[in-house]
Formats: structure tokens, C-alpha cells, sequence
């Protein structure tokens, strides 16, 4: 089963609702995003601006599960086309990033 979808300009691209991403640093959880919520649909362009050091890339790579070993989503949740990344097995999540990201 693929999970490449035909786009469906009813299903957003890109839903993030509450968002809040952490990294382990030195045995403690220190918490980095909180409260993102966006809805981006398809076709449409989405420019996210800020400071050096303010979590653009955290939540670019959030969105997708692409953060590096010591972060992890600690609340809210995340729709790419219609499919929760988190709810998938590493082996489906491959496959999602190459088909669908």
C-alpha cells in the first residue's frame, strides 16, 4: 500500500495543532516550541520568520519526524497530507518521506 495520496485540496498539506517539541540535554527534558498551530493547504506557500535560535528548523523537522535523537514531540499534533508521521512504523515512515515529503 502506497502512502502517496492524490492531492486533496480538502485535507490540509500541512496541519500542525499545539504543537511542542523538547531536546534531552544532559538527562533533562528542556522544552523549545510550544503552542504552534498552523494550517498550510495545498498549493499554497507559507513563509515562517524569526530570530536566530527561535525553532524555525525544530519545527520544520518536527512536522515531518525528522528531529535528531535527543528531540521529541512532547505535545500536540501533526497531519502531512491527511497522515500522522508519528503514528508510523519506522519502516512506513521511510517510505513516507521519500513518497509523500
Amino acid at each position: 500500500m502506497s502512502l502517496e495520496r492524490p492531492v486533496n485540496p480538502s485535507v490540509p498539506a500541512l496541519e500542525l495543532n499545539d504543537l511542542e517539541a523538547a531536546y534531552r540535554v544532559r538527562g533533562r527534558s528542556r522544552t523549545v516550541l510550544r503552542g504552534i498551530s498552523l494550517t498550510i493547504a495545498p498549493g499554497e506557500s507559507y513563509g515562517l520568520v524569526g530570530e536566530s535560535g527561535c525553532g524555525k528548523t525544530t519545527a520544520a523537522f518536527a512536522a515531518v519526524h525528522h528531529l535528531p535523537r535527543n528531540g521529541f514531540v512532547s505535545g500536540g499534533t501533526v497531519r502531512v497530507a491527511g497522515i500522522d508521521p508519528y503514528s508510523l512504523s519506522p519502516r512506513r515512515l521511510r517510505r513516507f518521506h521519500r513518497e509523500t515529503i
